[in-house]
C-alpha cells in the first residue's frame, strides 16, 4: 500500500511540475493554450463566453538594466503572487514568457473582463520590491490587452492571443499603464 501511495503522490508532482513555471509558481504556456482550447470547445458547446488578458510589465527591460536581473525577477515572482491573489480558482494565470503573462477568465463579459483586468493593473501597480542598494522600493506597471472568448466559426487560440496581443500593443501605445479591450467586427476596426 505504501508503495502504491508513493507512486501516485510521485505521479502527482510530476504532472504538478509539468504544468508550472518553476519561478513564478505560474502555469506554462503550453499549459495555457490547452485551457484556452477547452474555453474554446466550451463556448461553442454551451455559447458561453470566457475572455483572455495578456499582460507585459512595462519598460521591463530597462527595469532589469538598471536593477539587475535578481531584483527582476523578484519583481515577476511578486507580480506572480498578485496575479495568483487577484483571479478566482476556476481562472489560469501563466508566464507567457520573459516578461509576458496571461490569464483565461472563465465565464465572463466584457465588462467583467476590464473590471478584472482593471483589478490586475491596479494591484500590479502597487507591488513594492526593495532597491538593491536597500535605500528605496521599487515598483512597475503593466499593460494588459483583453480579447473575450466566443464561438466565432474558424476561432482558434493563436486568432485569440493576436487579438488580445493587437489590444496590448494599443494599451502600449496610448501611454502604458492602462487596460485595452479588443472589438470585434466594423466597429472593433475603426476604433
Amino acid at each position: 500500500i505504501i508503495r502504491f501511495l508513493s507512486v501516485v503522490m510521485q505521479n502527482g508532482l510530476h504532472y504538478e511540475s509539468s504544468i508550472t513555471e518553476p519561478k513564478t509558481g505560474l502555469f506554462t504556456h503550453d499549459y495555457f493554450l490547452r485551457r484556452l482550447d477547452e474555453a474554446i470547445a466550451h463556448s461553442r458547446r454551451r455559447n458561453t463566453r470566457s475572455g483572455i488578458l495578456m499582460l507585459d510589465v512595462d519598460h521591463f527591460k530597462k527595469f532589469n538594466d538598471n536593477w539587475g536581473h535578481i531584483t527582476g525577477d523578484r519583481v515577476l515572482v511578486s507580480l506572480a503572487d498578485t496575479l495568483k491573489r487577484t483571479i478566482r480558482d476556476e481562472d489560469c494565470a501563466a508566464r507567457f514568457g520573459g516578461e509576458e503573462f496571461s490569464v483565461l477568465i472563465a465565464e465572463c463579459t466584457p465588462a467583467a473582463l476590464m473590471q478584472v483586468a482593471e483589478r490586475i493593473r491596479r494591484a500590479i501597480e502597487v507591488i513594492r520590491v526593495p532597491a538593491p542598494d536597500g535605500k528605496r522600493d521599487l515598483s512597475i506597471t503593466v499593460s494588459i490587452g483583453a480579447r473575450i472568448v466566443c464561438h466565432t466559426p474558424g476561432i482558434t487560440s493563436l486568432i485569440l492571443i493576436g487579438d488580445a496581443d493587437k489590444a496590448l500593443y494599443r494599451s502600449k501605445n496610448e501611454g502604458r499603464n492602462r487596460s485595452s479591450l479588443y472589438q470585434v467586427g466594423l466597429l472593433g476596426r475603426a476604433m
